[in-house]
Formats: structure tokens, C-alpha cells, sequence
């Protein structure tokens, strides 16, 4: 089952309560989310720390194998 919830997103403390714990509709909307707003952002940034795993992901394929493998995110 793929989640609804985004990690990056849970893991932020820097987001608000409403925007952490947000529910997409589907699965679909999800990825769409992931990749719009964060997979694009990638590219100029060096790193991205999950939150929830409590750790530093580095390069550009660590963020999206670790959101598909560990937290079901696909992009």
C-alpha cells in the first residue's frame, strides 16, 4: 500500500502542523506533489535531510530511491 502522506514534508519542523501532516487524495497526487515541488529542487540543491529517518541524503538519486524504498513514495 502507498502512503499519503509525504516524509519530507512530516519530517519539517519548519512547516506547519497543517502542512505536515497534509493527506493527498491519492497515491498519484503524492508523487505529483514529490516531484513538483521537491525532486525539481534537487537539481540545485547538494542535499536533502530526511526527518522522519533522521538522516542526510546526499546526491540526487539518494532522495528518490529512499523515498521509494523506505517510504513508498514514487516518483
Amino acid at each position: 500500500k502507498r502512503p499519503t502522506k509525504y516524509f519530507l514534508c512530516l519530517g519539517n519542523p519548519q512547516l506547519s502542523i497543517h502542512e505536515r501532516i497534509r493527506d493527498y487524495a491519492t497515491p498519484g497526487s503524492l508523487s505529483r506533489h514529490f516531484h513538483n515541488r521537491h525532486v525539481k529542487k534537487l537539481l540545485a540543491k547538494p542535499q536533502i535531510d530526511c526527518g522522519v529517518c533522521d538522516i542526510r541524503l546526499l546526491h540526487r538519486m539518494n532522495p528518490l530511491n529512499h523515498a521509494e524504498r523506505i517510504h513508498g513514495t514514487v516518483s
